[in-house]
């Protein structure tokens, strides 16, 4: 129960605390805003050249300088040569006739240029295992090889690679999933590549 003396106070009491508590309310409204955070200022566009025009950026080009109009790999490095399906047995690394002409004429051009590096690059299509795969393009690119070999090309300027399915020129399937026979054809090869000096 409020006593009379303390009565008489409530209305006092009651207005200095509704007082001191919009205060609170008007001082907290006319409080200043945080700082504006500055705005981030976003990184700079690179753009990266392709200074030979082969297609290859140049930070991603390992043979900077390709001559102009020349096919290059992935690497941008020339492909001198490119065996197709069409040269090699069906499934096999056995080297057709036709192919082993391509051979020596390549051989002649590998054996004038000087002592160059040259990567002899085997490829496959997707249907298969990766490892399936990545050993039929080791087995063909080694039969390339010894033919290159055996034509008289030192074996120290020849570096064999087999990128198995990874690096396809066409694709192996069509827009709606449907098999791609022209583009499979195409990614079975063995490329004669000339390396950086």
């Amino acid at each position: 129960m409020i006593t009379p003396s303390f009565r008489s106070l409530f209305p006092a009491v009651a207005t200095v605390a509704g007082i001191l508590f919009l205060g609170g309310c008007v001082a907290t409204a006319k409080q200043a805003p945080p700082p504006a955070t500055a705005a981030a200022t976003p990184a700079p566009v690179v753009l990266v050249g392709d200074a030979d025009g082969d297609g290859v950026p140049d930070d991603q080009d390992a043979c900077p300088g390709t001559r102009p109009g020349a096919t290059v790999d992935h690497k941008g490095c020339e492909v001198i040569e490119r065996l197709d399906s069409a040269q090699f047995e069906y499934d096999s690394a056995a080297l057709t006739p036709s192919a082993l002409t391509v051979v020596d004429r390549v051989a002649a051009r590998i054996m004038s240029v000087g002592n160059r590096k040259f990567e002899v690059a085997g490829h496959t299509d997707s249907k298969g295992t990766d490892e399936y795969n990545d050993k039929l393009g080791q087995r063909r690119a080694i039969a390339v090889y010894e033919a290159l070999t055996r034509s008289g090309v030192p074996a120290n300027q020849l570096v064999i690679r087999s990128y198995g399915e990874t690096q396809p020129i066409a694709p192996n399937a069509n827009a709606d999933g449907s098999d791609n026979p022209e583009g499979r054809a195409l990614n079975r090869r063995v490329e004669i590549v000339e390396l950086a000096m």
